[in-house]
């Protein structure tokens, strides 16, 4: 009788998930966080950039200083989301993003999109930091 490695107790996949514990629940949590993170630091450049392209009330000199910030703005959202998990200082510049948000809530009145936004980073911090730390936060 031949038995396979799902018929083994020890080998299922169950078990599997079992043996991995929070390690692994901690390293799904900062990828969902990293990919909210770079979905919104990718959507930041292209919003960024495309201030070149439409008609603006700002001086040419300034759209080009918004379209570069909001670009370079992009890159270090998606480096520091990616070296995250290794970083402390990469982690503790990811709130920036938040506050951006934030900022744009306080000075522009604009709670469409920029709190839904800056809720949905929030969300993409926590996991990634949380996640870091292989698992959930300890309760106090």
């Amino acid at each position: 009788m031949s038995t396979t490695a799902s018929d083994h107790p020890a080998t299922s996949p169950a078990h599997e998930r079992e043996a991995a514990g929070p390690r692994s629940s901690g390293r799904r949590a900062t990828r969902i966080g990293q990919g909210i993170l770079i979905v919104l630091s990718a959507m930041c450049a292209v919003i960024g950039a495309s201030t070149m392209f439409v008609d603006d009330p700002f001086e040419p000199t300034a759209t080009t200083m918004i379209a570069s910030f909001g670009m370079l703005a992009g890159a270090f959202g998606i480096g520091a989301a990616l070296a995250a998990p290794r970083s402390l200082l990469a982690r503790l510049s990811l709130c920036a993003l938040p506050v951006f948000f934030a900022w744009h809530v306080v000075a522009l009145g604009t709670w469409v999109p920029d709190a839904v936004l800056g809720a949905v980073s929030v969300v993409g911090v926590v996991l990634v930091v949380v996640g870091s730390r292989g698992g959930a936060a300890p309760v106090s």
